[in-house]
């Protein structure tokens, strides 16, 4: 991978980490409507990353868009205890996987 490509990864796992920041302290599905949608976008534009880190990413992604997709379908704009478990969790596992990213990345020593 180029020094390009690596500093561009580097940046949007930087991105990723802010998202999953904010969202946080919001919990209604404007916020993570908004979470989703940015997470895919820097999801696609990585390059070289580890397969495994790719499927436990798109899982954990997964389990987000369910619920939000879940909730919308009924109309909420909130979530109920149970939802907002799964949800924490998989924002954690998101957290987690971030975090470890950058060493899966194949980055040129500097």
């Amino acid at each position: 991978m180029s020094k390009y490509l690596a500093e561009q990864n580097q940046r949007n796992f930087q991105r990723m980490r802010e998202a999953l920041s904010v969202i946080g302290s919001n919990k209604d599905t404007f916020f993570l409507g908004s979470l989703i949608a940015t997470l895919d976008a820097l999801f696609c534009a990585l390059e070289s990353v580890d397969a495994d880190w790719e499927v436990s990413f798109r899982k954990n992604w997964g389990i987000l868009e369910e619920v939000y997709a879940f909730v919308l379908d009924e109309g909420r704009n909130c979530f109920s205890d149970d939802e907002q478990k799964l949800l924490n969790r998989a924002m954690a596992d998101l957290k987690l996987l971030v975090d470890k990213a950058d060493p899966l990345c194949n980055y040129p020593p500097t």
